[in-house]
């Protein structure tokens, strides 16, 4: 891999928008099954953002995925994954 390719490896070019999101960071009834049996919201949130970022990327993020927050509160209530 070129310099580049390794600097943007595991990380988000930019925030990802609607349309990523719904077509990358939608669960399945498998997914939500298994988002829902973690122990709290958080956690719950947690596994649905890297299960999107796995699907996104390829790979489980190498980064604190700072690109993201913004797109948190719409991720939360659209996956239906808080209690």
């Amino acid at each position: 891999m070129s310099g580049d390719q390794v600097s943007r490896y595991g990380r988000f070019a930019a925030e990802p928008t609607p349309g990523e999101l719904g077509r990358f960071f939608r669960l399945d009834a498998p997914g939500l099954e298994a988002a829902r049996s973690k122990r709290s919201p958080a956690n719950r949130l947690g596994f649905a953002v890297l299960w999107g970022s796995v699907r996104t990327l390829g790979v489980f993020p190498t980064e604190d995925l700072a690109v993201m927050p913004a797109r948190l509160p719409r991720l939360r209530s659209s996956r239906r994954v808080h209690p």
